[in-house]
């Protein structure tokens, strides 16, 4: 059933280095092995990764929050990831064995109904993530 979908992610444009490294054609040919790297991790849910797909790309998201059946309607918002930020998160995508910027990582919140790939949100606005 189709319905409004509410992110809070944490986003990592779906490393070309891994798909290379693995000698696999997309980045779902990666699955099975994030899921070993990550073990408990790999859940598709708050506090665990996903691969997410947009209208113009893949990422690797880890899920700080989730809500099915959300009212809130389409939109969508983007930051850069501040000290404090990147000391908490890299680790977790650390535990993956890929190479990968830091600096590419961002917060990412949006919303949209879901009988559509989700749209592309990477390019950061001004706008604080935690009052979303």
């Amino acid at each position: 059933m189709s319905d409004y979908i509410k992110r809070k992610v944490i986003r990592l444009p779906f490393p070309k280095s891994l798909i290379d490294e693995l000698g696999v054609n997309d980045c779902y040919d990666c699955e099975n092995y994030l899921k070993e790297k990550y073990g408990e991790l790999w859940d598709k849910r708050p506090g665990g990764f996903d691969i997410e797909c947009t209208e113009k790309r893949h990422y690797l998201d880890y899920i700080v929050d989730y809500e099915y059946g959300s009212e809130a309607g389409d939109w969508g918002y983007v930051w850069y990831l501040n000290e404090e930020d990147i000391n908490k998160y890299k680790p977790l995508f650390d535990e993956g064995e890929f190479d990968y910027n830091p600096n590419d990582l961002r917060k990412v919140a949006y919303c949209w109904y879901n009988c559509s790939e989700a749209p592309d949100y990477y390019d950061p606005k001004d706008i604080t993530f935690e009052n979303i």
